[in-house]
């Protein structure tokens, strides 16, 4: 494409050239026609007149033609560095792609192992015993495994019936991980679009857990611009809805639960 708008660009200052030749060919023959049947003259003041002829027709063709080619080369460059910026944007496109790519291919797997093995876990073995002491933590099973806040709604009772700032411990520590995982599949398919139905398949067992890890993280109040479009664009990426309230159980405690998470500014 340079090759063809440098070629362009010649053509077109060459025919400048040529037109701005031919107008003082023929402003020189129309005068030398009318005023100069005697010969060269011997009085300045007619060389005068002919100098002050010239710079009125061919002084004035030169400077729009002049004029023509410097917007001209303008509007080429400006072409250029359009087609410049897009062609930065496809390569930037395009590594990302093949990041995507190389994420699903080595890391997504890995990423699904943890959250398997964060479900398996006791709520002990992630909070610790000196949380539960010190929060006096009575209304919910230290013992109880994390994949059960997730699947049932009696765990997320008794967790919301502890202090505020328990709650906000719990619900951070139990959806962080679904989170992630969410996030980390969410940008493969922004940057991939046509591994889309791939990771879907791949995350479709795990849809309960991210509905209620981001039914938590939605936190409606004073939640951080980019979070927001973050939390938007996974939601879009796993056709989940923008609000939990009316979903049922335990999505909609897990909001709550959020919420009391995002007025405490914990």
């Amino acid at each position: 494409m340079k090759s063809e708008v440098s070629h362009q660009r010649h053509w077109i200052y060459w025919l400048l050239i040529g037109g701005a030749l031919a107008v003082s060919a023929v402003s020189i023959w129309f005068y030398v026609s009318q005023f100069g049947g005697n010969g060269l003259a011997n009085d300045s003041g007619m060389w005068a007149d002919f100098g002050a002829y010239l710079s009125g027709t061919v002084g004035v063709t030169a400077v729009t033609f002049t004029l023509f080619a410097l917007i001209l080369t303008l509007r080429q460059q400006d072409s250029l560095l359009a087609e410049q910026r897009r062609q930065v944007d496809q390569a930037s496109i395009n590594q990302s792609r093949i990041s995507a790519y190389q994420r699903v291919e080595s890391l997504l797997p890995e990423m699904k192992r943890l959250l398997d093995e964060h479900l398996n876990k006791r709520l002990i073995d992630l909070v610790g015993r000196e949380f539960i002491i010190a929060f006096d933590v009575k209304h919910v099973s230290p013992q109880e495994r994390i994949v059960n806040f997730f699947l049932a709604e009696e765990p997320v009772r008794q967790m919301a019936r502890n202090t505020v700032s328990a709650q906000h411990v719990f619900g951070s520590v139990l959806s962080n991980e679904a989170y992630e995982f969410a996030r980390f599949s969410a940008y493969i398919v922004r940057d991939a679009p046509e591994l889309r139905y791939y990771v879907l398949r791949q995350v479709k067992d795990y849809r309960f857990v991210i509905r209620c890890a981001m039914a938590f993280k939605r936190k409606d109040k004073e939640r951080v611009l980019d979070d927001k479009e973050e939390w938007e664009m996974i939601s879009r990426t796993f056709n989940l809805p923008f609000d939990y309230s009316g979903f049922g159980d335990p999505e909609s405690l897990w909001q709550e639960l959020g919420r009391s998470d995002g007025e405490q500014g914990v």
